[in-house]
């Protein structure tokens, strides 16, 4: 079945004339096995980039006459070599297709706020998909000092602020250039003032914001219910803290 980007192409008089010409040219015959040929297939795949090229869509070049076997063993083989595959430099991965030939969209932001225990790295960890990326300022965190529980030690989180800020920052800076092969940036983070939140719109115009609602008293029990989260007073003082510097 023919992409939505290719229809048109396909349904076409010029493509129809190209076709039945080719066919006539192979004599009708399979170029690879030798059976009555019956589809027309482009080497070179076509893609919403050269669907409009002629020399890719209409130049013999990159035809071949293909019995249906070995029509759907071409695009098999290529379906796993597609799953299975590793670009070689930034230009290879900054446009991608899905197995129907369909752009896949890239560079959407997601903005994920709310207070602690609000449930933001939960909300994401159920959305995101393969080629998604995560900037979430605790877990650069973690990384950094390789901290069992990163909530549990303020001094260790406040030596390390200067450097985790940095990277996360860096980050920011580098998806708002534009990372190949990203489908979607989720940014996760408090941003109880408001100054802030319009800090992150100007710099990702078109982001979504999903604000994560609760109360300070939702926020406290899921704190305190939570296992992971043994520092119970470090807890309770950055919730109070947040809710007392939230802005509508």
């Amino acid at each position: 079945m023919a992409a939505p980007f290719a229809k048109k192409l396909y349904a076409s008089k010029a493509w129809k004339q190209c076709r039945d010409a080719y066919v006539a040219y192979r004599h009708g015959i399979c170029e690879r096995c030798g059976a009555p040929g019956e589809e027309v297939h482009h080497k070179k795949y076509l893609t919403p980039a050269n669907v409009n090229d002629p020399e890719i869509t209409f130049g013999w070049n990159n035809l071949e006459l293909l019995c249906r076997s070995c029509h759907i063993e071409e695009h098999e083989k290529a379906t796993n070599l597609h799953r299975n595959f590793k670009p070689a430099n930034e230009a290879d991965i900054r446009y991608m297709f899905d197995e129907s030939g369909n752009p896949i969209p890239r560079g959407q932001v997601c903005i994920v706020w709310g207070s602690p225990a609000s449930g933001k790295s939960t909300y994401v960890r159920q959305h995101m998909q393969h080629m998604d990326i995560v900037i979430d300022l605790d877990e650069i965190l973690r990384c950094f000092c390789c901290l069992t529980n990163k909530r549990d030690d303020p001094k260790r989180i406040r030596d390390y602020l200067p450097f985790t800020t940095l990277v996360r920052d860096t980050m920011y800076k580098l998806c708002k250039d534009g990372l190949p092969g990203v489908r979607t940036v989720w940014i996760v983070a408090g941003l109880p003032r408001r100054s802030d939140r319009q800090q992150l719109s100007v710099a990702f115009p078109s982001a979504d914001f999903i604000h994560c609602e609760c109360t300070c008293e939702e926020a406290l029990a899921r704190a305190q219910q939570d296992g992971n989260r043994t520092n119970k007073e470090h807890m309770r003082r950055i919730i109070t803290e947040y809710f007392r510097n939230l802005e509508a």
